[in-house]
């Protein structure tokens, strides 16, 4: 089978590199919201939609007019991967998966990617070329294993990174054991286990997320725009995103764990739980927004160990949540129950995620069970 997976490294460039990567990232929001713009007087005269390699040849052109010279100093091959996004952005909107691209702004997602034809890695000394910014170092945390597919540049609070996807050939992996397990993830905080195994998140975040709570309130006081205000404005940025880091690491725990030690691991579907009622829609979505990176992450590694996730949707409206302390597994441990429960029968009856219960299966005349 083929292994995709993605590695990603901060880069440690110099001012000058500094300077060209702002100016990339730059190129390529232009021409996309170029592109964009172009695409949506066409959409609103009636006319067809222009495909990437029709789109294409708007690269010459552009460049070849003195406003827009200044195209020709970024690499053209991350101008067309620009195109290439549009392109794809656009067939989403026609398979109606997403609705119609929106621009890009400055700040939000500056990145640029380049395929692999002129990208070199010297792993043994920690640096990687790329086209018309030379060598680049980056802190190494792991060696990268397959072939390197595309780079990706991108900026994060300040910081620049590169991200590689590789692909590799690997044997049809088997997985070692054969337990099944199910996990509650209706209580962030406290995630439980069907063998009463809890996994709380560090002791650190609550403290954090009220340090976060207090500096939004001192964003909303601040005159927008005003020096005071960015100021502000980047400080709660950082700590949204080291809190998003720490629920990552957690979830990678907490993925990897169940992910080598059982076969198949039940979860639920929170967005339909009707042991919740007392839960308002707006909780109920930060808890399936927050658990999505967890069931990202249990995939593709029992996946890779040959294990398998079942998604169910937990029915059992006897159930009401009395205690969401973090310290006590009680209720976790009667959900998790019943979403292995749950899980089970969807796989011994046959049943199906999208019908939110196990089909049945009644005997037929040659004594052969036919799910109904």
């Amino acid at each position: 089978m083929i292994r995709r997976q993605a590695y990603k490294f901060q880069l440690k460039p110099n001012p000058e590199q500094i300077a060209s990567m702002k100016s990339f990232a730059g190129a390529c929001r232009f021409v996309y919201n170029r592109a964009l713009t172009m695409q949506s007087d066409i959409w609103r005269n009636g006319d067809r939609y222009i495909p990437y390699n029709k789109m294409a040849p708007w690269l010459v052109e552009w460049k070849s007019q003195e406003e827009m010279s200044w195209l020709s100093n970024a690499p053209s091959q991350i101008l067309q991967q620009s195109l290439k996004d549009l392109d794809k952005a656009f067939n989403n909107l026609f398979s109606r998966r997403a609705t119609f691209p929106s621009p890009k702004k400055k700040g939000k997602n500056d990145a640029f990617r380049y395929p692999t034809q002129r990208v070199k890695l010297d792993e043994g000394n920690e640096r990687i070329q790329l086209p018309k910014l030379g060598w680049v170092r980056y802190r190494k945390s792991r060696s990268i294993t397959g072939v390197i597919k595309n780079v990706t540049v991108s900026m994060k609070l300040d910081k620049w990174y590169v991200s590689l996807q590789t692909e590799a050939e690997v044997d049809e992996p088997s997985s070692q054991q054969s337990s099944m397990i199910g996990l509650d993830t209706s209580n962030i905080e406290c995630i439980t286990t069907s063998d009463s195994t809890d996994f709380l998140s560090q002791a650190s975040l609550p403290k954090m997320e009220r340090s976060l709570e207090k500096n939004i309130k001192r964003l909303r006081k601040k005159k927008r725009f005003s020096s005071n205000w960015v100021k502000q404005r980047h400080k709660v940025n950082r700590l949204l995103n080291r809190i998003s880091n720490m629920r990552k690491d957690h979830f990678h725990k907490i993925s990897t764990t169940l992910s080598k030690n059982h076969a198949i691991v039940v979860i639920e579907n929170l967005d339909d739980a009707t042991s919740l009622p007392k839960h308002p829609k707006s909780t109920k979505r930060f808890i399936s927004n927050e658990t999505y990176e967890l069931k990202r992450q249990l995939d593709y590694k029992l996946n890779w160990n040959g294990g398998e996730l079942v998604t169910v949707r937990e029915r059992d409206d006897n159930l009401r949540p009395f205690s969401y302390d973090a310290t006590s597994n009680h209720y976790g441990k009667l959900r998790a129950e019943r979403i292995l429960a749950a899980g089970h029968a969807v796989i011994a009856c046959g049943g199906a995620e999208l019908l939110g219960h196990p089909m049945k299966q009644e005997p037929s005349e040659d004594g052969i069970s036919t799910a109904i």
